[in-house]
C-alpha cells in the first residue's frame, strides 16, 4: 500500500547512547512494517524472531513520534504530564533522557543551574527505566545501571552499590555473564573507596585467583588502590600487570598507563594520618594472588563465584523480557500520518543525537561495559 511513496523514512530516528540496535536495522524494519511487507519474512532475513522485530518497530516508531512532539525550550514543562499521559516505553524514555543530557552538555558552560535541572531530569528518566519491570531489546541496560551508579556516588553511596549489583544480575540473566568481571571489579572498587578496604580487596583476590591472566584486573586494582592512597599495593599491582604484558603481549596498550601509575604512586608518600588499615591476613592473601602463575586459573563456575562475592545477589530485582502483549504494533495509518505531518515553522526542532561512548574517563583506560553495534 505504501511501497510506491515510502522507500525511506523522511524523519530522523530517535536515538540514545544506550541503544543496542543500529539505525540501519531500525530503518529497514520500519520501512518493512509501514509498507505492508511480509514482516515474518523480513524478521527472518535480518536474523530476528518475529516478536523481537515487532518490539523494535513498536518502540522506535513511538519514540520517533515522541521526539517529534518535543522541543528543547518546552520539554522541561511538558515532561511530567507526558509521562503520566503516554506511559512511554523504556526506549522512549531513553531518547528523552538523551535530549536532556544533550542540553546538559550545552548548558554546562552557560548556566550551572540549568545544567543541574536537566541532569536531574535525565537521571530521573534513567532511574525510571532501571526500575521498570521489563527489558526492551533496544537497550543496553548494563550501561544505564553503571551511569546511574556513577551519578549516585555523590549523594547515596549505598544506592550506587545497588545499581552495580543490579547491573551484574542483569548481565548474568541476559548476556551470560560476559561483563560480570567488570561489574565485580566496580563493586570491589566501591568497597575500597567507601573505606571498606578489606572487603574490596577480598573481591579482587578472588578475581585474580579466577583469572590471573586478565590484565584488566591488575589495571583496575592499581587504579582503585591509587585512588585510595594505598600506594604500595597500587605499585605492586601495576608492576605485576607489566610482568603479565611482558609475558603475554599488550594488545590493549596498557603498559604506558601502568608505568604512569607506578611513577605517580612512588612519588607520593603514604599518608601518615588516617592511614587505611588492611587486615594482615588479607594483605598476605593479596600478595599470594599477585604472585600466581599466569597460566593457573580457578575452575569455579561464574554464577557460583558471583554468589560468593555478592551474597545478596538473589535479592536484586530482575527484569522480565518485554513481550508483544506489553507493546503491540501500532496502527500503520495513524502512526504514518503523525510522522509525516509537518512541524510548525516557528518551533525549534531537535537535531539528531550523536551517540557517545563514555567507556574512557579522564583519559584512563578502563575495560567497562559500553558496547555499541
Amino acid at each position: 500500500m505504501f511501497g510506491p511513496i515510502l522507500k525511506e523514512t523522511p524523519w530522523a530516528h530517535a536515538e540514545s547512547r544506550y541503544q543496542c540496535v543500529t539505525p540501519g536495522l531500525i530503518e529497514e524494519l520500519q520501512i518493512a512494517f509501514l509498507t505492508g511487507q511480509d514482516f515474518k519474512q523480513v524478521s527472518l532475513r535480518v536474523g530476528l524472531d518475529y516478536e523481537e522485530a515487532s518490539l523494535i518497530v513498536a518502540e522506535t516508531l513511538r519514540a520517533d513520534c515522541t521526539i517529534k512532539r518535543f522541543y528543547k525550550m518546552s520539554l522541561l514543562n511538558q515532561l511530567p504530564n507526558e509521562l503520566v499521559k503516554t506511559k512511554p516505553s523504556d526506549f522512549e524514555m531513553a531518547t528523552m533522557a538523551e535530549l536532556a543530557l544533550e542540553i546538559v552538555e550545552e548548558a554546562n558552560s552557560a548556566s550551572r543551574k540549568e545544567s543541574a535541572e536537566w541532569f536531574a531530569i535525565a537521571y530521573a528518566l534513567l532511574e525510571t527505566i532501571a526500575n521498570s519491570p521489563t527489558a526492551s531489546p533496544m537497550l543496553w541496560y548494563e550501561d544505564i545501571f553503571v551511569d546511574l551508579s556513577e551519578a549516585a556516588k555523590s549523594f547515596d553511596s549505598q544506592k550506587a552499590l545497588q545499581f552495580l549489583k543490579r547491573g551484574l544480575v542483569h548481565n548474568l540473566r541476559y548476556n551470560d555473564g560476559d561483563n560480570a568481571f567488570n561489574f565485580l571489579q566496580d563493586i570491589a572498587d566501591w568497597h575500597i573507596q567507601c573505606k571498606e578496604v578489606d572487603r574490596g580487596l577480598e573481591i579482587f583476590i578472588a578475581l585474580l585467583q579466577q583469572k590471573p591472566d586478565d590484565i584488566w584486573i591488575y589495571n583496575e586494582l592499581a587504579l582503585s588502590c591509587q585512588n585510595a592512597q594505598l600506594n604500595d599495593l597500587s605499585t605492586r599491582a601495576a608492576q605485576r600487570g607489566l610482568e603479565l604484558l611482558k609475558a603475554k603481549g599488550d594488545p590493549d596498550q596498557l603498559s604506558l598507563q601502568l608505568k604512569q601509575i607506578i611513577k605517580e604512586t612512588q612519588r607520593q608518600k603514604n599518608p601518615a594520618h588516617n592511614a587505611v588499615q588492611i587486615t594482615p591476613s588479607i594483605l598476605e592473601d593479596m600478595n599470594m594472588a599477585l604472585n600466581l602463575d599466569f597460566d593457573t586459573a580457578s575452575s569455579r563456575p561464574l554464577e557460583i563465584l558471583c554468589r560468593e562475592l555478592v551474597p545478596d545477589i538473589d535479592t536484586m530485582p530482575v527484569k522480565r523480557p518485554l513481550t508483544y502483549l506489553d507493546l503491540p504494533l501500532p496502527d500503520r495509518n495513524l502512526i504514518l500520518k503523525e510522522l509525516l505531518e509537518p512541524l510548525p515553522e516557528s518551533e525549534e526542532t531537535i537535531e539528531p543525537i550523536q551517540q557517545t561512548n563514555t567507556a574512557q574517563k579522564r583519559g584512563i583506560k578502563s575495560k567497562k561495559k559500553h558496547r555499541k553495534h
